[in-house]
């Protein structure tokens, strides 16, 4: 990266939270978008890749403050704490979104088609559906059971979302559905984990 877009970066990244937003897209759209690894036909990240979700994360004390502040505005956070996750899960949660974030990016540039990632992303999405048909939670489950339903949940559709293809192979990260799920959660579909997730987070 430039020295400009480090100061750039550094700006973005200086605030209380993980800045998951347009900018940060362009941002990865610019310094990943271009050079020898933009076509590359593997479906890993690249070490640059992974060097710039190194310097998105926050360090682990203000990711501490982060996911104790009920104020945070990112919803696949606030979705993780509503059930529980632990602490210690957070900044994997967080490297997973950039990851599948980058990964979104990039696989218009190896050659696969808009329509086989839409599918991809539409068999992700079904996946969670196929877990919710399994969920027995009730209304009157008090909170700790909704809690443990939305674990449970969360858990079952990670499962099945790590067995989607895209172009008729999984991605050999398994980060990147993960991370899908979690973006899914914030806000870009209809997924949730805790049984009330809509009236209490949007």
């Amino acid at each position: 990266m430039s020295s400009r877009a480090d100061d750039e970066l550094e700006k973005a990244v200086s605030g209380s939270v993980v800045p998951l937003s347009a900018n940060i897209d362009a941002d990865i759209e610019a310094q990943l978008g271009t050079g020898p690894n933009a076509k590359s036909s593997s479906a890993l990240l690249s070490p640059e890749a992974l060097a710039y979700i190194e310097k998105l994360m926050p360090s682990d004390s203000d990711l501490i403050k982060e996911i104790t502040d009920d104020s945070h505005p990112q919803k696949f956070i606030q979705q993780l704490r509503l059930i529980d996750i632990p602490v210690t899960d957070l900044p994997d949660a967080i490297c997973h979104a950039l990851k599948a974030r980058i990964a979104r990016f990039r696989w218009p540039r190896m050659g696969i088609s808009d329509a086989a990632v839409e599918d991809y992303l539409d068999s992700i999405e079904q996946a969670y559906k196929d877990a919710k048909l399994m969920d027995k939670s009730k209304a009157d489950d008090t909170e700790e059971q909704k809690r443990s339903a939305g674990r449970w949940l969360y858990s079952i559709s990670n499962d099945k979302a790590h067995m989607q293809t895209l172009n008729g192979e999984p991605p050999r990260d398994n980060a990147i559905p993960r991370g899908i799920l979690h973006q899914f959660a914030n806000g870009e579909r209809e997924v949730g984990w805790h049984r009330d997730w809509k009236e209490r987070l949007f």
